[in-house]
């Protein structure tokens, strides 16, 4: 996997699940002419060698309040991963036809959000949808650095000439019908195509009992959220101690089709678990080893680790895998009422970091190959 130095600091780690090989120059030559090339940005920071080691991954943001029907792919949010540090920045057009990042205002630099723990990669940082907020866009990350907390996300926000945290989602308050002592696992947004704002799943376990939760909420343009739903009841709880030693997973849930999955590293290996409503019928499926990234909205899941793209169906059998590359999995939108996967590849032209953005229909994932 090609790696690209930074001012700042980022590895992302990763188990490998895969032998190596060139992934940029298979990528390049068989899948880049099948995405949509949407945009670049130029994040305006300066490479020099013998840098840190960072990885990135720009997020744009929804261009329509209260859907994400139509994506800006001009400003957005830029995940940074060095090391166990992970930071936020945000960009955007100056009106001279370049670009500003707004920083951390200490600092100039982004915005330090957490760590992971050690490297312990059932850490992800960021569980979001970027929308307009007025004059501001924001999104979701997990404050990593307090897994027992029930203030578990942070609202970062784009104020004038710096980043934010605009809220803390306090859980124990929004969940207090259902539980006392919320800890939550793991999050996941659903994109919608309809106006009105985005589902949100939790995995969430009671600090008190130790049974695990799946809690349906509904966002208010990322500023609250409104209808929760404790989907199921509390699990049994020999389902909850399964997942007793986890704090946190790559969690997914598929409200269609009534199916859950939880992905995280145990014992130096990856796991993918599957279970119905309930918390019945629940399985390890013993076919995925590599971390999930993402649940579609055709119900395949997604993995893209160690630059490899491996598409599964909902069962867990492989249904191709390709190169990714250079390129990092961004968000699943919808765009005029078609279902899209973002992509964005990290690019250096005269010794300055720029991320290009692309796209491909969610149905046309399956397309990609060696």
């Amino acid at each position: 996997m090609r790696k690209i130095s930074f001012l700042f600091v980022l590895v992302l780690t990763c188990l490998s699940c895969s032998p190596p090989f060139n992934a940029d120059l298979s990528l390049a030559a068989i899948n880049l002419p099948r995405l949509t090339y949407q945009s670049v940005v130029n994040t305006g920071i300066r490479i020099s060698q013998g840098s840190p080691t960072y990885d990135a991954v720009f997020m744009p943001v929804k261009a329509s309040l209260g859907t994400l029907s139509t994506i800006d792919p001009s400003r957005g949010f830029i995940q940074l991963t060095s090391s166990n540090d992970v930071s936020l920045m945000y960009v955007q057009p100056d009106g001279n036809g370049g670009y500003v990042r707004v920083p951390d205002p200490a600092t100039s630099g982004p915005v330090g959000i957490g760590t992971l723990l050690g490297k312990d990669p059932n850490y992800p940082s960021f569980e979001m949808r970027t929308v307009p907020v007025g004059a501001y866009a924001g999104v979701f990350s997990y404050n990593s650095l307090q897994p027992a907390n029930d203030s578990a996300l942070i609202y970062w926000q784009d104020f004038p000439g710096h980043l934010a945290p605009a809220s803390m989602v306090n859980f124990s308050s929004l969940f207090s019908a259902i539980m006392s002592a919320p800890v939550v696992i793991g999050a996941q947004y659903v994109p919608s195509s309809a106006i009105g704002g985005d589902s949100m799943y939790l995995l969430v376990r009671d600090g008190a009992s130790g049974s695990l939760h799946e809690v349906g909420l509904v966002t208010v343009n990322f500023a609250g959220f409104s209808g929760v739903t404790d989907t199921n009841g509390a699990y049994p709880l020999s389902f909850s101690l399964m997942f007793a030693g986890v704090n946190r997973c790559q969690y997914y849930h598929d409200a269609a089709a009534g199916v859950s999955y939880a992905s995280f590293s145990a014992g130096g290996a990856w796991q993918c678990w599957r279970w119905e409503a309930y918390g019945v019928n629940v399985r390890q499926i013993t076919g995925i080893n590599c971390r999930i990234d993402a649940l579609l909205a055709t119900g395949e899941l997604l993995s893209t680790q160690d630059g490899v793209g491996r598409l599964f169906d909902p069962q867990g059998n492989l249904l191709t895998s390709f190169p990714f590359g250079a390129l990092r999995y961004s968000m699943e939108a919808y765009v005029n009422g078609t279902a899209t996967v973002f992509l964005s590849r990290s690019v250096v032209t005269s010794g300055t970091l720029s991320l290009e953005l692309y796209s491909i229909p969610t149905s046309r994932l399956k397309s990609l190959s060696y």
